[in-house]
């Protein structure tokens, strides 16, 4: 299973300094769910800069390029303006960690997003699919088929994400605990059907 974990800010105005602390104090207790890999997605003004890398998310905030991308994305940020950040800490059970594209955040056309949990359902109903090495280099985790039917889905019905999310979870089986912006819609939907979502509001 995977750990994930997020911030929203109304305004970033007096919490720019503190964010990086709250992200390795949040990603050092996801950690624990999770040590394959290291993703960090950052929402403000319309605009996504994501962070991912296939190492143990300990070592990740002693490289440079996660420096950098922290230092110039926080400059950047309008402090008048909301800001959401969702991280993720990664334990590979299916997909390997080598393709990007299997590593969270998870990218779409429309969605950026992480999950964590298991789909048992197939999501490809193919027979081939029970055949092949889940850790194979070409085969996608539960996580993209999940994020990648979900758009498709939503492209289909023509309908806000929310219906369209709650009529596709209505179909697959399986563990899941989400947070994803819709990039069409600019909202952040958040959910969970194994009762794991714990939040702070302050």
């Amino acid at each position: 299973m995977c750990g994930i974990f997020g911030i929203h800010l109304k305004k970033i105005k007096n919490f720019r300094n503190k964010i990086d602390k709250d992200i390795r104090i949040l990603s050092k207790l996801s950690r624990k769910r999770g040590q394959d890999t290291f993703g960090l997605l950052i929402s403000s003004d319309n605009k996504e800069k994501i962070f991912k890398v296939n190492s143990d998310p300990s070592e990740v905030f002693k490289r440079n390029d996660y420096k950098n991308f922290m230092k110039s994305s926080l400059e950047n940020l309008n402090e008048s303006l909301p800001v959401s950040i969702i991280g993720q800490t990664r334990l590979v059970t299916n997909g390997t960690k080598f393709l990007s594209s299997n590593n969270q955040p998870i990218i779409t056309a429309n969605i950026i997003g992480v999950h964590n949990g298991i789909i048992v359902q197939e999501l490809n109903k193919s027979s081939s699919s029970l055949k092949i090495n889940n850790e194979g280099y070409n085969v996608k985790s539960d996580s993209l088929n999940f994020f990648e039917q979900l758009e498709k889905k939503n492209e289909q019905n023509k309908e806000p994400i929310i219906k369209s999310f709650i009529d596709f979870i209505s179909e697959i089986d399986g563990n899941f605990s989400v947070a994803f912006s819709d990039l069409k819609e600019q909202i952040l939907l958040i959910s969970s059907n194994c009762g794991s979502l714990y939040y702070f509001n302050d």
